[in-house]
């Protein structure tokens, strides 16, 4: 049939007939079905170093990475992606994620993770940096494998404390006010100081505790009071 219709085959594509492989067709079977896949080249490119060429008849990115027994670990980035097709010329780019270990949290964690520096491993593993959090060794380190990574989560607290300030009566003689009376002409009104107390901490730790200069938010009011003396 091939023949008749001047159908070349490649030793690398797959000829099926009723949907199997033509070698496992018995003599004498009716053939109702043919297909040829025709077979694709590919290139696999792993971490910017060639390490696969050639040619496959499979329908994905994912199946032909099995048949070549490549494995993936869920953090390696792969691009494209494992459920896309796979198309003649095709190259396929794997960036490895190395193993490191990430402490934070309470937790002491074994993963794997990519990137070029601590910030993007940890990104890459879930483990993001919020406010004032930081790493040890710092974000910005090369990654390396088996690297150990301590996040330390940072909160800062600001507490006031409010100290009332009493007010003075000040008495005053008036010759407008017979001796012995008294006049209220101003009332006395208590004032507002205010401090702050900022507390830092790591990992719930209290590491710092700093005290403000105390600032007065309203100065008391002074009572006068007069008195007569005529």
């Amino acid at each position: 049939i091939l023949r008749e219709q001047n159908i070349m085959l490649s030793s690398n594509d797959t000829f099926l007939v009723n949907y199997r492989p033509a070698n496992n067709i018995s003599n004498g079977e009716t053939i109702r079905h043919l297909k040829i896949i025709s077979a694709k080249r590919y290139t696999i490119v792993e971490d910017n170093i060639v390490i696969a060429e050639g040619t496959s008849t499979v329908a994905t990115v994912g199946a032909l990475l099995a048949e070549l027994n490549i494995p993936l670990y869920v953090a390696d980035e792969i691009t494209p992606a494992v459920n896309q097709p796979f198309v003649d010329n095709l190259t396929i780019e794997i960036q490895r994620s190395i193993p490191i270990t990430i402490v934070a949290d309470s937790k002491r964690i074994m993963t794997r993770a990519t990137g070029e520096t601590v910030y993007d491993a940890i990104n890459s593993a879930g483990f993001p940096l919020s406010g004032q959090d930081y790493t040890i060794p710092n974000s910005d380190t090369p990654l390396q494998a088996n690297m150990v990574i301590e996040i330390v989560r940072v909160l800062e607290t600001v507490e006031e404390q409010h100290q009332i300030i009493p007010y003075r009566t000040l008495y005053y003689p008036t010759p407008e006010l017979p001796a012995g009376q008294q006049e209220v002409i101003q009332i006395g009104i208590e004032g507002l100081q205010v401090t702050q107390i900022r507390t830092r901490y790591e990992n719930n730790q209290i590491v710092s505790r700093v005290q403000s200069v105390p600032w007065i938010v309203q100065p008391p009011t002074h009572q006068i009071i007069i008195y007569g003396i005529r």
